[in-house]
């Protein structure tokens, strides 16, 4: 199996899904909530799960999936409107929290995989998200 295959699977539809683990980070300051955010750069694709590193226990998070600037896909006035949320006050302990879906869900370009974080101790610190997403390629 050449390295070209390696991470590659086919999906319902015929598309090739090609995997790309990326990540984004973010100084959060004691007591305050920040977003982590990654803008999917591909024209489309699926997301699969997240680690967050550097987690204190009764720190907390939201992660949710979020439209364009423009809103592209929903139509919405404002921007960044909330497509869709997997993490409801998800609190958290010491280390890591990975997190992998069963099944995949479907991203556009453009849109925001965000994971907002409350950092509930009393010293700022660097919170790091690694997404597992995909690139769907057709033929």
């Amino acid at each position: 199996m050449s390295f070209l295959d390696r991470d590659a699977n086919k999906t319902a539809d015929g598309a090739t899904a090609y995997k790309k683990v990326t990540g984004a980070k973010k100084v959060i300051a004691a007591g305050q909530t920040e977003m982590i955010e990654l803008i999917f750069p591909f024209t489309r694709g699926l997301i699969k799960g997240a680690k967050i590193i550097n987690t204190h226990m009764g720190d907390k998070l939201q992660f949710k999936i979020l439209d364009t600037a423009n809103n592209d896909y929903s139509g919405q006035p404002g921007s960044n409107f909330v497509l869709n949320q997997f993490g409801y006050d998800v609190y958290l302990i010491d280390g890591h929290l990975e997190d992998t879906a069963e099944f995949a869900g479907e991203i556009y370009q453009g849109m925001v995989i965000c994971c907002e974080y409350t950092n509930n101790t009393n010293e700022d610190k660097t919170v790091y998200m690694n997404s597992d997403i995909y690139e769907l390629k057709n033929g």
